[in-house]
């Protein structure tokens, strides 16, 4: 992987540790399960992001490009939850949350073609 690709996989795992980040602050702050004004699986979820957001890193470092199927499970799946609770986390988080997406599907497909480019 050349300087370049290391930079797109950086940032993606810079936008996996902001989410480290806001759901550990939420633990800490409002306990376990702490979005206690949702049902109950979305609860679980967004908890269980506190530990998936950290693998995905982990994976990114360790293993790049099979790393980019958890990392869009993880993200594309957290997007499509989210966008159901505007009111709860307001407009411009899920905007910024979208943008990530994008962002990881675009690595991803970069990637995809590269190495499809590679075996032609």
């Amino acid at each position: 992987m050349n300087r370049s690709e290391r930079i797109l996989i950086i940032i993606a795992a810079a936008g996996f540790a902001v989410g480290i980040v806001t759901h550990t602050v939420e633990l800490i702050s409002g306990g376990w399960l702490p979005y206690t004004s949702v049902p109950l699986w979305k609860n679980i979820y967004w908890t269980s992001l506190t530990f998936l957001d950290p693998l995905v890193i982990v994976l990114l470092f360790a293993r790049p490009l099979p790393a980019l199927v958890p990392a869009n499970l993880v993200i594309i799946s957290d997007v499509i939850i989210n966008t159901g609770v505007f009111n709860y986390f307001g407009h411009y988080r899920i905007i910024m949350q979208c943008a990530f997406c994008v962002y990881v599907m675009a690595v991803s497909v970069y990637f995809l073609t590269k190495k499809r480019m590679r075996n032609v």
